[in-house]
């Protein structure tokens, strides 16, 4: 679970390994809107690490597979659409128009576009004998 020492690495919440912190401001008001750790280069190194061992597996899934994983993707995001824009006014200061269609909904049409030119794409493509 998300606390403020922690962070997202390879699909769980762990505990970072600084102990300090970074206030994030409203821009607007200067007000304080949450903490997050400060991470080290070890917390960075575990990352890599975890995108590493995640691509190994990925590299292994079909076109189609994924697909489905952007699609899911697209369907959270979507689901979070609200919560986001919020999050983006208080954080970066941005219009909540432009939270909404730029940064928030924009993503998901994105996903929705990668995953269909993901299935569309032929990734093969034979010249005679031999495949490029």
């Amino acid at each position: 679970m998300y606390s403020r020492d922690t962070i997202y690495v390879g699909g769980c919440w762990v505990p970072s390994t600084g102990r300090d912190t970074i206030v994030v401001e409203n821009p607007a008001t200067e007000a304080p809107i949450g903490e997050v750790p400060a991470c080290t280069a070890e917390d960075v190194d575990h990352a890599v690490d975890a995108a590493r061992g995640a691509l190994t597996s990925w590299r292994r899934t079909s076109p189609t597979e994924r697909a489905a994983v952007l699609r899911r993707l697209r369907d959270e995001l979507r689901a979070r659409v609200p919560a986001l824009v919020d999050t983006i006014v208080d954080e970066l200061g941005a219009p909540r128009r432009i939270a909404q269609r730029i940064q928030a909904e924009l993503p998901v049409t994105v996903l929705d576009g990668y995953a269909d030119l993901t299935e569309q794409h032929p990734f093969e493509d034979r010249i005679g004998n031999t495949p490029c």
